[in-house]
């Protein structure tokens, strides 16, 4: 009887222990933030998909974390705007070029928007992340993942990689503030890749480019979706480009046929739609749809 009573006193305090010390514990941030610091890849699940994402990246892992989105909001707007436009994308391809870890892939195939994606990144501890994505959010047979980087032209380049920003790799220095190091990559250009899949450009319902200051080479190699005037959400860098650049780039949309640029969540700005040749200079640089 002793022996009992002293068994169900000792399960007792473990209970209390657990309940009042160690669970409490487990929920803390700092815990989690020990605990995340060793390793890889940490994965969050939210309503409706999972995100895989390097717990010590101090932008996009920080705001995952903290946040549980890297800009979906934006990403539903832009889908809004297509509506409102008469582009549905329910049957058609989204390309993400520069798409890092995946978040707008998986954003765009989890409500069924598109059908499949095109997943274009060069960097192998992104490329670990959006694979992952992918798979966890039983992505596999609508995603593909292409491991280049996109230019104007085949073959093989140096990219600063930065530590801190797994978002801020660039072809071009002075985009992020991260300690940086050297990294050789493969690069082909969008219309490549949309040839080596047997993809028509037509098929293309949004292309979604984020190569931190390389959008002007890499819509040079992205003829085919110019001609065919798929939707183009770009991070329009004109700080970095330069103004004949970024004048040259806004006139060959126009060519295409293009006619209007909207400001997706302009920084303590109004949302605005412009003509091509009337942006205002306030909303530059910053994040457009060209439809």
């Amino acid at each position: 009887m002793k022996r009992e009573f002293l068994k169900y006193i000792e399960t007792g305090l473990r209970s209390a222990r657990d309940d009042l010390i160690f669970r409490p514990l487990a929920r803390s941030h700092r815990v989690k933030r020990h605990v995340h610091s060793e390793y890889d890849l940490v994965v969050r699940a939210f309503d409706d998909h999972k995100i895989a994402f390097d717990p010590r990246d101090k932008v996009i892992g920080h705001h995952v974390e903290k946040f549980g989105d890297w800009f979906r909001d934006d990403f539903r707007r832009v889908l809004a705007l297509l509506a409102r436009a008469g582009r549905a994308t329910n049957k058609k391809t989204f390309l993400d070029v520069g798409a890092n870890i995946g978040t707008q892939t998986v954003y765009a195939l989890v409500s069924n928007d598109f059908a499949r994606a095109i997943a274009i990144e060069p960097v192998p501890k992104n490329l670990m992340a959006l694979r992952t994505n992918v798979a966890v959010n039983n992505l596999m047979d609508r995603v593909t993942v292409v491991p280049k980087g996109a230019g104007d032209a085949p073959g093989r380049m140096q990219m600063l990689v930065d530590s801190d920003n797994s978002g801020g790799h660039s072809f071009r220095g002075g985009t992020s503030r991260g300690k940086k190091s050297n990294l050789t990559v493969e690069v082909m250009t969008i219309d490549a890749v949309l040839a080596d899949l047997a993809i028509d450009a037509s098929d293309i319902g949004l292309l979604w480019l984020d190569v931190e200051g390389y959008e002007p080479e890499a819509l040079t190699g992205a003829q085919r979706i110019i001609a065919a005037r798929v939707p183009i959400c770009v991070e329009f860098n004109s700080n970095i480009y330069g103004e004949a650049v970024s004048a040259a780039l806004l006139a060959r949309l126009r060519q295409a046929g293009y006619s209007t640029a909207t400001a997706i969540n302009p920084f303590g700005l109004p949302e605005r739609t412009f003509p091509l040749d009337a942006i205002a200079a306030e909303y530059l640089p910053g994040d457009f749809l060209f439809v």
